[in-house]
């Protein structure tokens, strides 16, 4: 396959993957750019809306409550046993 057979190759497997995505997404009420609408974009350029923030911790996520609180808490004895062992490493150096 020359190099210019595998870019139209390429580009008629991608086309074909984006056509897929649209319609899954338009299924699903959703949007999807594309390639060349990502490639029209300005650098520059924010999102419009703003992410939701401060529901969920993205280290903890499990849908059980007390399986949730355990993990919290182990995460919270690492953070205070990697806080002293950090000092005690800092001392040595000194």
């Amino acid at each position: 396959m020359t190099d210019d057979e595998f870019a139209v190759e390429l580009t008629e497997r991608v086309e074909e993957r984006e056509a897929q995505i649209r319609q899954e997404m338009r299924a699903k009420g959703r949007k999807f750019l594309g390639r060349r609408a990502v490639l029209r974009q300005s650098w520059r350029d924010t999102p419009r809306s703003r992410e939701e923030r401060g529901k969920l911790s993205p280290q903890v996520a499990a849908k059980d409550k007390w399986r949730r609180i355990e993990a919290l808490a182990r995460n919270q004895r690492f953070r205070e046993w990697y806080r002293e062992a950090r000092k005690k490493l800092l001392r040595r150096r000194t």
